[in-house]
């Protein structure tokens, strides 16, 4: 039976040397281990790198998160406080509504303003309840009217209260959007009233 004798290749002088000089001797007479080593060296600092990539984006991540969360949180509070800040809206309109109604005015050079201001008061005696004016604009021949509702029906009794009153006729109906706050559902709309006049004043 023939004995493999064990040959060491790497020379006795570099085995004599510390490790990292026996290394640094390997690499600049062994060219391939040269090459080895340099490969090896560059996937470890590949894998470092890619390490050290996913866990910043993992923070990135959960930062972002966190902070869509507090902003769709105050997004609800800010609804919430809108639906409120309208329905205040309404209430404000309905009592300045009245305040005007009470107004004299005396003087001729303010015959504009007393219209406006009857045309006000007389349109809030007709808004259906859950129903609200935001704003209206008159022309003189035609009122544009815009404001909110919870029922999407209210529009048609407020045009048909409007048309029965003896004070405005042909209102009709320009559009209206669906918008949703907090769990809440309210129709925006637009219509259009035409005032009746006599000898220059306006009925009512």
């Amino acid at each position: 039976m023939v004995k493999l004798k064990a040959v060491n290749l790497i020379p006795r002088e570099i085995l004599r040397k510390p490790l990292l000089r026996q290394f640094l001797s390997l690499c600049k007479r062994n060219r391939w281990f040269r090459y080895g080593a340099f490969a090896a060296a560059a996937l470890a600092l590949l894998v470092i790198i890619h390490a050290c990539a996913a866990g910043l984006w993992q923070i990135n991540f959960a930062a972002a998160k966190n902070a869509a969360q507090q902003a769709k949180t105050r997004l609800a509070q800010l609804q919430t406080q809108f639906l409120e800040l309208e329905k205040q809206k309404a209430g404000l309109f309905k009592e300045q509504a009245a305040k005007q109604q009470e107004l004299d005015f005396l003087s001729s050079t303010m015959s504009g303003e007393k219209k406006y201001s009857k045309l006000m008061a007389l349109i809030s005696g007709f808004v259906p309840e859950d129903l609200w004016v935001n704003h209206f604009t008159f022309s003189g021949a035609e009122v544009q009217i815009i404001g909110s509702m919870l029922n999407n029906q209210l529009v048609s009794q407020f045009m048909e209260n409007l048309d029965k009153s003896g004070v405005f006729k042909n209102s009709a109906f320009t559009y209206s959007e669906k918008q949703v706050i907090e769990n809440h559902t309210i129709y925006n709309f637009q219509i259009t009233t035409e005032p009746i006049w006599d000898h220059g004043e306006l009925k009512g």
